[in-house]
């Protein structure tokens, strides 16, 4: 079967875009306990967008292969590539889950999370593709330990809250950082350009964030749709990264 570059284009657009959708962000195994049964359709709407998108790795021959436009096609559609690698691994961060629960919600997570690892590995065929998403990582995993810190610091939440919302974002990002650091040009661009060790070690910190303008109560559902609201409105997506190295 042929490829064809633009349905794909159209596909991984449609897909970036409903990534950002409220609903879709609860937070894996935390927010599925508040899902309504609209919700988990939507949900699984979304997996079965993504399973249009061919994600194997051992396939070639398909008209809507990821791996076709990271290997062949990076260079022109940059852009389109990038956002959607940028959504992929924060939408990871904030909603992978490992819960064995065999609920609607908690299932198409699972699923969800199984494709966007298998399209991240792609990526390190592309070696500029595999840099963006070390960079995206990275950036995310600070704004998003940034905006817990300071709920924790400043605000009343339920203890176990930003505990095990920091434990899932954190394994997240260790399981993410692994299948990337896959080749010695990719661990000196982390090492050295991203001053990525560096950076791990600041985390542990938790550095003091700036002031945020946020409510004044924050359950499991609100730390993912309030990082997204703050993320989206981001001038320079590395600001808090920044502030983590520097």
């Amino acid at each position: 079967m042929k490829f064809d570059l633009n349905l794909t284009l159209k596909l991984l657009s449609i897909i970036t875009e409903k990534l950002n959708t409220p609903t879709l962000n609860r937070g894996g195994k935390l927010g599925t306990c508040s899902y309504t049964p609209a919700d988990a359709a939507k949900l699984q709407a979304l997996d079965n967008l993504i399973a249009l998108l061919d994600v194997h790795s051992i396939k070639e021959a398909s008209s809507l292969s990821f791996r076709i436009l990271v290997k062949e096609h990076y260079q022109t559609k940059k852009a389109e590539i990038d956002s959607f690698i940028s959504k992929a691994v924060l939408w990871y961060l904030l909603n992978r889950t490992e819960h064995d629960s065999m609920n609607p919600p908690t299932k198409s997570y699972r699923a969800i999370a199984k494709k966007f690892k298998q399209a991240i590995e792609i990526l390190s065929e592309n070696q500029q593709a595999l840099q963006y998403a070390l960079e995206s990582l990275t950036q995310h995993l600070a704004n998003l330990i940034a905006v817990i810190s300071d709920i924790t610091c400043k605000h009343s939440t339920k203890a176990y809250v930003p505990l095990m919302y920091s434990k899932t974002i954190c394994d997240s990002f260790e399981e993410l950082l692994k299948i990337m650091l896959t080749n010695p040009r990719a661990i000196q661009y982390f090492a050295v350009d991203l001053q990525g060790f560096k950076f791990m070690l600041r985390i542990l910190q938790l550095l003091n964030p700036d002031d945020l303008k946020i409510p004044p109560f924050y359950d499991h559902n609100d730390i993912a749709q309030y990082f997204l609201r703050r993320h989206n409105s981001y001038d320079s997506m590395d600001m808090r990264y920044q502030d983590m190295i520097s």
